[in-house]
């Protein structure tokens, strides 16, 4: 497949509504889900992030040219590389994070493969992306940053947008209760992800749009931040987007699947819900 380069965003024909309620949540504590190990390049010396119409969504070329442009053929580089936080291959994290939901909502496959998908943007690294541009917390830019947000009094002080009339106050440049869906998150594999299912009409519904994009959101869904930002909808989607987490979060461990014996059921989801080509 040939590699696409800014590609526009647009809402897929495929989205729909996941039927169904969410069964009861266990509550976690704020104190539990700050990321502990995060780089000290996860935002640029002068704490500039970027936003999402910046960058849009730059094309990566699939591990082989032989193959399509399958999940399977372009994430294969990555997921046998390694992460700072876990030592064995990426592709363990994405087979027990998808496991540990299949176990708990056996009948929400769309879910499970939510759980295989959820950190795929990052090969963004393999594009030579600098670290702070794919992993680390998210926030809104263009507005107030939130005390939630990591390194919020140290990374921050040579951002222009602190000292800018226009960004610095509490909604900034939104509305309140704009929805989050209007506001530019800054840059990272949770929106690159999220902007690739889009553009290639994953027939995914709503939920799982909003626990790819947000699920580094921790000022959001575990800080109770910027909710003066969100809507109805948003709201709506919090309690699916900290339920994903639990599973994210808690699955890291030296217990590993096998992913041989996983795959044949993981590609018929993948077969189901985003086939054939997918532009990157």
């Amino acid at each position: 497949m040939r590699p696409v380069r800014n590609l526009p965003s647009r809402r897929p024909g495929g989205e729909r509504k996941a039927q169904g309620g969410l069964p009861q949540f266990q509550g976690r504590s704020a104190d539990g889900a700050s990321v502990q190990d995060l780089p000290a390049d996860a935002h640029e010396p002068d704490g500039r992030v970027r936003a999402e119409e910046e960058r849009g969504i730059r094309g990566l070329r699939p591990a082989s040219d032989d193959h399509h442009g399958g999940p399977w053929s372009c994430w294969t580089t990555w997921w046998t590389s390694r992460t700072r936080t876990v030592d064995f291959p990426n592709s363990f994290h994405a087979y027990q994070t998808a496991e540990g939901i299949r176990k708990a909502h056996p009948d929400k496959d769309w879910f499970q493969l939510v759980g295989l998908l959820h950190d795929m943007g990052k090969v963004l690294a393999l594009d030579g992306e600098p670290q702070w541009a794919v992993v680390g917390d998210t926030f809104p830019v263009g507005c107030q940053v939130q005390g939630s947000v990591v390194f919020r009094d140290s990374t921050f002080h040579n951002n222009p947008d602190v000292k800018n009339s226009l960004y610095n106050t509490r909604h900034g440049m939104y509305h309140p209760n704009c929805g989050l869906e209007n506001v530019l998150m800054s840059w990272g594999h949770d929106e690159y992800m999220y902007k690739v299912m889009k553009y290639n009409q994953f027939s995914l519904p709503q939920e799982a749009f909003y626990m790819i994009r947000f699920h580094s959101f921790y000022p959001w869904h575990t800080g109770g931040d910027y909710m003066h930002l969100c809507n109805e909808e948003d709201r709506r989607m919090l309690p699916w987007v900290k339920e994903f987490n639990k599973f994210d979060l808690y699955t890291k461990c030296e217990d590993l699947p096998d992913p041989q014996h996983l795959k044949p059921y993981y590609q018929s989801l993948i077969d189901k819900y985003c086939p054939g080509q997918i532009c990157w």
